[in-house]
């Protein structure tokens, strides 16, 4: 009996380190599972934007608690409203001075301009010489040289070289760029103003508008459009001493200019429904509200969007009218009977598109008086272009894609091909076609018969050449302009330039003198150059237009990058 109670209390004994063994693997299991868990949170720490992430774990899961740091500056919360960022910031002088004990604030060009209010980070490598504040403004401490770095909170910077002086240096000069300006009621744009000479000390400046019902600006030089008109923009220094103006024109907004159905005679089948589809020119204001009716609502009813119904047989002209007045018509057949669709004609069979623009594709449903007449777009690669339901085209990426129109059935079917371009940067004169640019292009002038004689040029001859740089590309451009003279005698000539009418090179200066940098092109606008050239005479020139050995030339080449 007291065998069988040993036996009993062993097995017990057993039962009971089984379980304590079990306890202990499924507690090591968890605590495994929780340090993996803390590695995963602990290997994806966000760059830069906190500075502890504790891991708190309960009996289910563990969570990071992020505390924000105290010195580093924390990423702006994307908006639902835009996803836009900054692609590039940039001083308008990146070498300047400052008198010591004085401060000045330094405007930084922000790439869109609409983003212009975002919080920019400020710092000085040698503080001991020039500090900056969280809004820019620096103040001169000491005499020495200082460099400025401003950051986005994306990463974007740049810099600018801040010499101390003890004297004051006035400013000479104020330039403005563009030297004129066309905006779009409500649109913001930048303009330039470049203070020479560079070690200038106060280079603040005043800024006004002749108009500010008509166009505002502000301390940085930013101006925005209220309503139509044209008014000019005075920037100046402090003592009023220097000012340079610039004309900026707000632009009429664009209005529809014409209404136009497909097809000016269509039939329903009564109790169906069919969208009507109207062109509208600029294809742009497609999305623009418009109003339908219809001559006789008990026979052909029309929603606000241009789809009719048919309610008993008969006939009806359907309007739409535009909010400045352009109409379109079509008349509608009401039928019992179903008028299959034959072919499908789409207009233009071939688009080539600019990334970001938009086309329209007209399709003409035969025979006219077809019933079903509903059309389905598609587009073989929305990545590359996209289609609405009307045939407007908008171009997405670079590529070729097929836009394809069918019937609701699917039996009838046309296609279009769109071929969609980032744009051009193009540089041209009158005498030969706009030129792709690839990276740097040029120009030769000198060989046009108007500047010869009998193919040479004439002594002590002048004259203008006209030559353009037009931005077509979806991005804007820095460019670089610079001259070349090849000759096998020597000439003296000399040249002036002027960029949109207003001379950047006032005096005859040689071709050396004549470099251009840092011009930049916004996307879809251009700068209209005038070459003043004239050959004065001196001791040494030869006879270029008398030698039948001589020749002269003066290359032209533009080398452009986007602006990021």
């Amino acid at each position: 009996m007291e065998r069988k109670s040993q036996e009993r209390k062993n097995k017990i004994d057993l039962i009971i380190k089984i379980v304590l063994i079990i306890i202990i693997i499924l507690l090591l299991i968890h605590n495994c599972a929780l340090i993996r868990e803390r590695g995963k949170y602990n290997n994806n720490v966000p760059n830069g934007n906190v500075d502890i992430i504790e891991i708190t774990c309960d009996s289910d899961q563990c969570k990071p608690v992020v505390t924000p740091s105290n010195d580093k500056p924390s990423s702006p919360t994307p908006t639902s409203k835009s996803n836009k960022v900054i692609k590039s910031l940039s001083f308008d002088n990146k070498n300047i001075s400052i008198q010591k004990g004085s401060s000045l604030q330094l405007i930084v060009k922000v790439n869109p301009t609409s983003l212009s209010s975002q919080k920019l980070i400020w710092s000085s490598d040698d503080s001991g010489v020039v500090t900056v504040d969280e809004n820019g403004v620096i103040t001169g401490i000491r005499n020495g040289v200082a460099t400025i770095t401003v950051t986005s909170s994306n990463g974007k910077t740049a810099t600018c070289v801040v010499t101390v002086v003890s004297e004051k240096v006035p400013v000479d000069k104020i330039t403005l760029s563009p030297s004129k300006l066309e905006i779009d009621v409500n649109e913001e744009s930048q303009i330039s103003a470049v203070i020479k000479p560079d070690n200038a000390t106060d280079r603040e400046l005043v800024w006004s508008s002749s108009d500010s019902s008509v166009v505002t600006v502000n301390n940085k030089g930013i101006v925005k459009g209220i309503k139509p008109g044209k008014v000019t923009i005075t920037a100046k220094t402090k003592d009023g001493k220097v000012v340079s103006t610039m004309e900026v024109t707000v632009k009429v907004p664009k209005q529809i200019e014409s209404l136009n159905f497909n097809a000016d005679n269509v039939s329903v089948k009564k109790g169906k429904t069919l969208q009507l589809m109207v062109e509208v020119t600029p294809t742009e204001l497609s999305n623009e509200k418009l109003t339908w009716t219809s001559s006789d609502p008990t026979v052909v009813s029309v929603d606000s969007n241009g789809v009719v119904k048919g309610l008993k047989e008969g006939t009806a002209t359907i309007t739409v009218t535009s909010s400045n007045g352009k109409t379109a018509t079509c008349v509608v057949t009401v039928t019992t009977d179903t008028i299959p669709v034959e072919s499908i004609t789409l207009n233009p069979e071939d688009i080539d598109l600019v990334i970001g623009d938009t086309a329209q594709i007209s399709a003409t449903v035969n025979p006219s008086n077809a019933t079903d007449r509903d059309i389905v777009w598609t587009s073989s690669n929305n990545n590359i272009a996209t289609v609405n339901n009307n045939g407007v085209v908008t171009g997405v990426s670079e590529g070729t894609v097929t836009i394809t129109a069918k019937t609701k059935d699917g039996k009838v079917v046309a296609t279009c091909t769109v071929e969609v371009k980032s744009g051009e940067l193009e540089v041209f004169d009158d005498d030969k076609p706009a030129l792709e640019w690839n990276g740097s292009t040029n120009l030769s002038i000198f060989s046009k018969s108007i500047y010869n004689v009998d193919g040479k040029l004439a002594p002590e001859s002048e004259n203008t050449y006209e030559f353009v740089v037009r931005n077509s590309t979806k991005y804007d451009i820095n460019y670089d302009v610079s001259f070349d003279e090849t000759n096998l005698y020597h000439i003296n000539m000399k040249y002036k330039l002027k960029k949109n009418n207003t001379y950047v090179v006032d005096h005859y200066v040689t071709f050396e003198e004549l470099k251009l940098t840092d011009q930049v092109l916004s996307s879809g606008s251009k700068d209209v150059y005038h070459l003043e050239w004239k050959w004065i005479s001196s001791s040494n020139d030869m006879s270029i237009g008398t030698n039948p050995d001589a020749n002269y030339g003066l290359k032209i080449e533009v080398e452009a990058e986007s602006v990021e």
